[in-house]
């Protein structure tokens, strides 16, 4: 049809049309005006813009019918990606239900902070030798411990900070989870101590995002 238009207009003798515009829309590069435009206030404008699609992609079809398959496409496409948010929010749920955990359990006493820094760290057994016997931990020993979330108290020793020093730093140079990001993880009933750095990094922001 509009082939037939097109032929119409050439063989007639009003073959062709002057446009004045008077407003300099079209020098300004803004968008002219189109029936869809026109007809489609009612409409959101992603309607509005899908509908001048359906129309510049097939000319024969209706302005309103136009309006109305666009506005059918678009809930459509919100219906989809909807489905498509709630199954990935599954898959992480089944994520880390399908994570292998250890259950702490506690009989008797709870756990102390640095009973759990040693149980962590794998320094449960620490022993004062010679030059470490009766001595407090340094300032500078006291700083890494502190950067590193390990806890200490007026009764810890020179030679047990030395032992978690030793682990923070042995667990660093082989890219294994930091003491805080195993915490973390074992609040959610994970098992971090073998995860690597990256892994329990993003594991943590996984969770947080999802836990608060």
């Amino acid at each position: 049809k509009a082939n037939e238009r097109k032929l119409a207009i050439s063989s007639s003798r009003k073959s062709h049309i002057e446009i004045i515009d008077l407003v300099g829309v079209t020098a300004m590069n803004a968008r002219p005006i189109t029936a869809t435009t026109a007809l489609g206030g009612q409409w959101d404008d992603p309607v509005v813009e899908e509908a001048q699609r359906i129309v510049e992609r097939d000319e024969a079809i209706d302005t309103e019918a136009a309006l109305e398959l666009a506005a059918e496409h678009l809930e459509r496409e919100r219906c989809i990606d909807e489905v498509w948010r709630q199954m990935e929010a599954e898959r992480k749920q089944a994520m880390y239900r399908e994570v292998e955990y250890t259950a702490k359990v506690t009989i008797g006493t709870m756990e102390s902070p640095t009973e759990e820094a040693e149980r962590l760290l794998g320094a449960k057994y620490v022993r004062e030798r010679g030059f470490f016997r009766g001595r407090r931990p340094s300032e500078p020993q006291l700083n890494v411990l502190e950067r590193a979330g390990i806890p200490f108290d007026d009764t810890t020793t020179m030679a047990w900070a030395s032992k978690m020093i030793s682990r923070i730093q042995n667990r660093t140079s082989k890219g294994l989870s930091s003491f805080r990001q195993m915490r973390v993880l074992e609040k959610h009933g994970i098992d971090g101590t073998k995860m690597s750095f990256d892994d329990a990094k993003k594991l943590v922001g996984d969770l947080q995002r999802q836990f608060g």
